[in-house]
């Protein structure tokens, strides 16, 4: 697995895990500002609250290493599905050679 996407692991791991503060280390700045743990656990529970449990899974389904905003200093994108029972949603983000998302994205697109 590429590196991006073993941080995009990690992160979509935490989330899943309610492990808030082991996701948020994982946060770049300014991103680490805009998500502190609290809006973490708020944002991701909102996203699957339409379901009918808990997350039971989390994978990579997508990953770029090459795309027409890709900054200085960027890895990688990756994309990491998150699935429990009656619910598919996602992660995504742009993970830096610091091996920190700088850019996040949520849901399914």
């Amino acid at each position: 697995m590429a590196p991006h996407e073993d941080v995009i692991l990690e992160f979509s791991r935490a989330l899943v895990a309610g492990d808030f503060e082991a996701a948020h280390a994982l946060l770049d700045a300014p991103l680490a500002t805009e998500f502190t743990e609290a809006t973490l656990a708020a944002r991701y529970n909102e996203m699957i609250e339409y379901g009918s449990g808990p997350a039971e899974m989390t994978q990579i389904i997508s990953s770029l290493t090459e795309w027409p905003d890709r900054q200085r200093g960027d890895l990688g994108w990756a994309y990491a599905a998150i699935m429990g029972p009656g619910f598919s949603e996602a992660v995504a983000g742009v993970v830096t050679e610091r091996k920190r998302i700088r850019m996040l994205e949520w849901g399914r697109p």
